[in-house]
């Protein structure tokens, strides 16, 4: 019988460091254990920004903070193959990403990645103040000089 014997995260190497409505590439590449027919079945989760723990991975979603519109589940992936999808990140944080596999041949068994820490950025100029009258590019009127 065939067996998972590693998944591991090929993209990205590090943390990508995007800024809002950037993406990246996250591929992840599965090895049998064994010769012959295997196939599985394929996530590409996140922690939905709430921390690296176990129970808060879910698929990325085709919208929201970390968005993919092929993250959902991938059905018979041949065995030792990467599988790769992009990722825009839509709202600044940071984030864990990881890959996960349901053997179809082992009774379900399943294997994890290990994690990759994943930092989106605010998009410049969102945090700048422009008003017309009492704040001028975050400056007070009136403010002592050297302040700005």
């Amino acid at each position: 019988m065939a067996t998972i014997a590693s998944i591991s995260i090929t993209q990205p190497s590090g943390d990508p460091n995007i800024n809002e409505a950037q993406t990246f590439t996250f591929g992840v590449t599965n090895v049998s254990g064994l010769h012959g027919g295997m196939n599985y079945n394929l996530f590409f989760q996140w922690d939905q920004g709430l921390g690296d723990s176990p129970s808060n991975y879910v698929t990325i979603p085709t919208s929201g903070a970390l968005s993919c519109p092929d993250a959902d589940l991938l059905n018979q992936i041949a065995k030792d193959l990467e599988v790769s999808v992009t990722i825009t990140g839509n709202t600044a944080g940071s984030y864990f990403i990881r890959g996960r596999t349901i053997d179809n041949n082992d009774g379900g068994a399943e294997d994890l990645t290990g994690t990759q820490a994943v930092t989106v950025n605010a998009a410049a100029g969102t945090n700048e103040l422009n008003f017309e009258r009492g704040v001028h590019r975050g400056v007070a009127r009136g403010a002592p000089r050297g302040i700005s």
